[in-house]
């Protein structure tokens, strides 16, 4: 009973007592950082969870609950990663309940407070064991016991035992273990071992019968394991229970300040805050104290660094280098907003980030294509690809941002373009076309834009694509025009930088110009162009319709307004990352190539929503151009594996790349724009 072992009461419960209070702590540290982020505030978060209840989003809002404890992504990329995450989770937020409910039926510990029992409710069979016999023990005690031994089995035996065989027998890791690490997976063992520890030396010290004992089956085999040592074991039960008060104390303690511990607590609530609503990426300000927003700050700290984004990164492919794909540089960016932030940091005296260590971090940061494949495949549902761009913000607030970016914002200035072409030579590739300047050229106003993007006006390898989409509309008898230098880069290239303030102005002019036209559509050929402007400039052009030509084409056909003839061949279809991840754009392109008379349709291995980027987004190429080519080339090789003779694309900048490997690898394999494939087609207006 309580107050019998009065060093051991107070020597467990203060052990989890002062756990408990270092949790508080480390969580309003935590807690501390994200209310410095940009975004909703805690009240607004919370309105918005309320509206989502009694919403039709309802269904959606409890799916993500229950999707927080079952990891259904996880499982889908690896079923042992899946049983191992889910042991651990479902198994510690049962045994706290199982505990609880325990204690609070145990006569033992009626006398104390309900908060009071919370702290001795993981050492209640402690009490348990003293006072249980055959003629007392009960139907409900015996499936507590059960449960008590089975959430343990499955942390201690089938959660950490497959970690422990994938890292250390399978070696499938991609992370390396540090010390952080190594202690989480101890202390996390730990206490179930002494707990079982401790429960197999009280039913010795106290004999408890094997028809009642062998309900704590764990801690039964072990008791029969540990017997023939003959050792005096009511000195050593006491020990094991302090020990395991210690761990418990430990554990819980260092939960916020361990990512490993802490992304149990904040992946749920990461999961269940994006399941309430898409987030546009918010950019930041000058006067913002951190460029990141209040869920990307709860998305860092809830990434679990499973490494699947890895095993999908086309980049690392490559590098093989850990601290570039999403789960490595989020781990690095959630260390100096820890070190910078924290409620705590201004305690600490650190030295200062040397030259080298930033030039290597933001190298870290920029080895990306932002192709967003990691965010459709990550359990946890994290929203990698603006998270990256506001870790670039974060490296341009800093001053650490390659040179690579000042030359690009300084050329966007001076002639409007990012390639620092001058901007008076965007139309040099229409000279070379049939259709006469004055249907598209030096307009007034016209129904449709022809958008052509920076790469497509300027990149002599892909003029063809300009040419194609110039003659498609032309041939489709469309009012259009194209802008010619009052076209100014979309803005693409400098938020994708990190230049969150520094493209707006070009937005403006866009704006202005296409107002001016009076234009219904904007069409385009550009997959980067097409996503700036669906999601940044549709509030400024209200009832302008933004098309990509894969769209425009679509339509076409649908609507019976234009005549294939007929091409023969295998025909695969590309997703740009920016078109299909970016903005769902999957099903138009694949009809309209379907209705193709004469094609044989063939899908790629990894499509739509996994598409392998071509390796050109992100700006990758402005910092490494050689992995670039590298990226381009396995694409090319997919291509080859997949026996076809043509692939279509719906991006320049994807052309580009791809016509670059095809050469380079000497592929057979020949790369159309849409817009060059319906015309080769033979498409007449009816």
């Amino acid at each position: 009973m309580l107050g019998q072992y009065p060093l051991f009461d107070s020597f467990c419960a203060a052990a989890f007592m002062i756990g408990l209070f270092v949790f508080a702590l480390g969580l309003l540290n935590n807690l501390y950082i994200w209310t410095k982020g940009m975004g909703r505030g805690i009240i607004s978060t919370g309105t918005s969870i309320i509206v989502a209840i009694f919403s039709p989003r309802l269904f959606h809002f409890f799916g993500a609950i229950l999707d927080s404890f079952i990891h259904r992504r996880l499982f889908k990329e690896n079923i042992l990663r899946g049983v191992a995450m889910v042991s651990i989770i479902v198994s510690y937020i049962g045994i706290i309940v199982v505990n609880h409910v325990k204690a609070s039926s145990m006569p033992e510990l009626q006398s104390i407070s309900h908060l009071t029992r919370f702290l001795y409710s993981p050492f209640c069979d402690f009490y348990f064991f003293r006072t249980v016999s055959e003629a007392t023990f009960t139907h409900q005690q015996a499936l507590y016991a059960l449960l008590n031994d089975g959430f343990g089995f499955l942390i201690l035996v089938v959660g950490e035992g497959i970690l422990i065989y994938r890292r250390f027998i399978k070696r499938a890791y991609v992370f390396k273990m540090k010390e952080a690490d190594i202690f989480a997976v101890i202390i996390l063992g730990g206490w179930f071992a002494l707990r079982f520890l401790a429960e197999a030396t009280s039913i010795l010290s106290f004999n408890v019968p094997d028809s009642i004992a062998s309900y704590w089956f764990v801690a039964f085999v072990l008791s029969k394991i540990i017997a023939p040592l003959g050792l005096h074991w009511p000195d050593f039960y006491i020990i094991s229970w302090c020990l395991s008060g210690i761990f418990l104390g430990t554990l819980v303690g260092t939960i916020p300040f361990n990512r490993k511990l802490w992304h149990i607590v904040t992946a749920p609530i990461a999961m269940v805050v994006n399941s309430l609503s898409p987030e546009q990426h918010i950019f930041s300000k000058q006067a913002d104290e951190i460029p990141f927003s209040k869920r990307q700050l709860i998305e860092i700290d809830a990434c679990i660094k499973c490494g699947i984004c890895a095993e999908h990164c086309v980049a690392y492919k490559h590098t093989k280098e850990e601290h570039a794909v999403s789960g490595g540089v989020i781990s690095l960016i959630s260390e100096r907003l820890r070190q910078g932030y924290g409620f705590f940091s201004s305690l600490i005296d650190r030295e200062p980030h040397t030259k080298e260590s930033q030039d290597w971090f933001a190298t870290q940061v920029y080895t990306c294509t932002l192709c967003g494949r990691c965010k459709e495949v990550c359990p946890i549902n994290i929203n990698t690809r603006s998270l990256r761009v506001s870790m670039r913000e974060y490296a341009v607030r800093e001053k650490i941002a390659p040179n690579a970016v000042n030359i690009a914002l300084g050329a966007a200035k001076k002639v409007h373009n990012v390639l620092n072409y001058p901007n008076a030579d965007r139309l040099m590739w229409a000279e070379f076309s049939d259709v006469p300047p004055e249907v598209y050229s030096d307009k007034k106003k016209a129904a449709v834009v022809y958008f052509v993007g920076c790469m497509t006006s300027f990149s002599p390898a892909i003029s063809g694509v300009a040419e194609a989409n110039l003659n498609l509309l032309y041939q489709a008898g469309e009012d259009f025009a194209i802008l010619g230098e009052d076209e100014w880069c979309c803005g693409f290239p400098l938020i994708v930088a990190g230049l969150s303030q520094e493209w707006q102005w070009l937005r403006d002019k866009n704006v202005e110009v296409i107002k001016m036209m009076q234009a219904k559509q904007v069409v385009f050929n550009c997959a980067s162009c097409y996503h700036t402007f669906k999601h940044e400039y549709q509030e400024y052009l209200p009832g302008v319709e933004f098309l990509h030509n894969v769209e425009y084409i679509h339509r076409l056909i649908a609507d019976k307004r234009v005549n294939l003839g007929g091409i023969k061949g295998r025909v695969a279809y590309h997703d740009p990352c920016d078109l299909g991840r970016g903005c769902g754009v999957f099903e138009p392109p694949r009809k309209a190539i379907k209705s193709i008379p004469g094609v044989e349709y063939v899908e790629l291995p990894l499509n739509r929503r996994l598409s392998t980027c071509c390796g050109g987004g992100g700006d990758l190429e402005m910092v490494n151009a050689d992995l670039v080519n590298k990226i381009a080339g396995s694409l090319v090789e997919e291509f080859d594996e997949s026996h076809v003779d043509i692939v279509t694309t719906a991006c320049g900048q994807c052309k580009r790349m791809i016509q670059n490997a095809i050469k380079a690898k000497g592929s057979k394999v020949k790369v159309m724009d849409m817009a060059e494939l319906v015309l080769a087609a033979g498409m007449e207006k009816k």
